[in-house]
């Protein structure tokens, strides 16, 4: 197995290509695609291609020879992170030996806070803007002063016309804090992947593209620290994000102490992000909110609690049928209702009628869960059984 770097200037663009050549199969050939501008952000070392290829690199035994220069600080905590996902996914990922042509002292001392935040256009995007601006992290808050959407990752590359209209609502919320947009292009979706599991690294590797400039990357999160709600496997989480930084590039998971309708509360006060928010994958239209899927839905009720009785960002009307549907229901998004749930006790701002049918639909998603093995609460039943 081997995995090569180059780079191609195609007109006002700088494509980055990572080439990874498996015997006896087609290789993988994934770029990702710069405006020529940012040419001088892109550092001289290979780790963002490394940790792009990652999963790919995975689904297969033996030795990948890297054809490249990466630092020995990300190799050691990349190892670590694929030890973790071959235990958690043995049949599809395995832990292969890395050998680098050219190791990478780690750099010296940072100067200063200054980050590249990855930029959908969602409430954890949005968040990571406002907790960093309102300096919420103490010591870890960076001075966020670019912002990256990324073309081929929630939205095709074969519809432009959705990813115009959402870079078009991120760049209305991201103008209002002075921070410019940078689109980029990838195309690693275009092979057959479990895009759940590596979403997060892909993301990593597209901020980490920027670290001649930044050594902070700032990336929001869809999981919280509590072992009990927990996903495994997941692409982000809060077990192996870490091993996706270096000392080279830092990557700040942000929003993993923070439920969701707690993320809504901190952006809830800024107009023009309720006015642009974006956070529906599944609906037809991919660059606006199609306000009748499991995601708006939810994401309504967030703020309902918060007394934002209306998001300028959605339909006028919610259809409250779409709450009846069983496959919105499953373990992986109990919580979040449940979190709804215990943030209207305190705030009492939805309507009776709603908490009786999210109550009702709880009680009746926790039954079957007595009978099966969920993949979500390892982490708890594990922590359980040292309490014994």
């Amino acid at each position: 197995m081997k995995l090569e770097f180059d780079t191609q200037i195609l007109g006002d663009v700088m494509r980055k290509v990572s080439r990874l050549s498996i015997e006896g199969k087609e290789p993988i050939v994934v770029y990702v695609e710069i405006p020529l501008q940012y040419a001088e952000n892109i550092p001289v070392d290979d780790d963002a291609g490394l940790i792009l290829m990652l999963h790919y690199i995975m689904q297969h035994e033996g030795t990948c020879c890297i054809h490249g220069k990466i630092h020995k600080t990300l190799l050691a905590n990349l190892e670590e992170y694929m030890r973790c996902w071959s235990g958690w996914v043995p049949g599809r990922y395995h832990l292969p030996t890395l050998i680098v042509d050219e190791e990478l002292e780690d750099p010296g001392t940072e100067t200063g806070r200054q980050a590249v935040c990855a930029f959908s256009g969602g409430v954890d995007a949005a968040f990571c803007i406002c907790s960093h601006r309102k300096g919420m992290w103490g010591h870890g808050s960076c001075d966020i002063d670019l912002a990256v959407m990324i073309h081929g990752a929630d939205i095709s590359l074969d519809d432009e016309e959705g990813f115009d209209l959402a870079q078009m609502s991120a760049k209305r919320m991201l103008d209002s804090w002075n921070i410019p947009l940078v689109c980029i292009k990838t195309n690693y979706r275009s092979y057959d992947h479990h895009w759940e599991h590596a979403f997060f690294s892909v993301v990593c590797a597209c901020l980490a593209f920027f670290g001649g400039k930044y050594r902070h990357g700032i990336l929001g999160t869809d999981q919280s620290y509590a072992y009990d709600t927990l996903t495994i496997p997941w692409g982000e989480n809060p077990v192996t994000n870490h091993f996706l930084s270096s000392p080279s590039f830092f990557i700040h998971p942000c929003g993993s102490s923070f439920s969701r309708t707690a993320r809504c509360n901190i952006i809830k006060d800024y107009s023009v992000v309720l006015e642009n928010l974006r956070v529906c994958w599944q609906g037809e239209e991919k660059g606006q909110n199609c306000g009748k899927c499991e995601k708006c839905i939810r994401t309504r009720l967030n703020f309902m609690t918060l007394g934002v009785k209306q998001l300028p960002c959605m339909p006028s009307s919610m259809p409250l049928d779409a709450l009846m549907n069983e496959e919105l229901w499953d373990r992986e998004r109990c919580s979040y209702y449940q979190d709804i749930l215990e943030v209207n006790s305190a705030t009492q701002q939805l309507p009776e009628s709603l908490v009786t049918i999210i109550r009702m639909k709880l009680e009746k998603s926790r039954q079957p869960l007595k009978h099966k093995r969920s993949r979500r609460n390892v982490f708890s039943r594990l922590c359980r059984s040292f309490r014994k």
